[in-house]
């Protein structure tokens, strides 16, 4: 069939944008808790960074939630 197109999921990301005049080698992160690929279904993630990050008071979403959950980092 002629202009037959396979439709690939895509994930969306948002960046920080500042009006100030901060250049971004003064912008630190202050932590990287980990990646999720929904194609190829890996994750790489830091359960000790999130443990801390979920103790101080850090709220999931329900989609992280169930990533965690899966990857045992998160109790039921």
């Amino acid at each position: 069939m002629a202009g037959l197109v396979q439709q690939v999921p895509s994930v969306r990301m948002r960046s920080l944008s500042f009006r100030s005049n901060v250049s971004q080698s003064q912008v630190q992160m202050q932590s990287f808790l980990g990646w999720y690929n929904p194609l190829s279904k890996e994750t790489s993630l830091n359960a000790p960074s999130i443990k801390k990050w979920l103790e101080v008071g850090a709220q999931p979403s329900d989609t992280v939630a169930a990533l965690l959950k899966k990857a045992m980092v998160l109790d039921s």
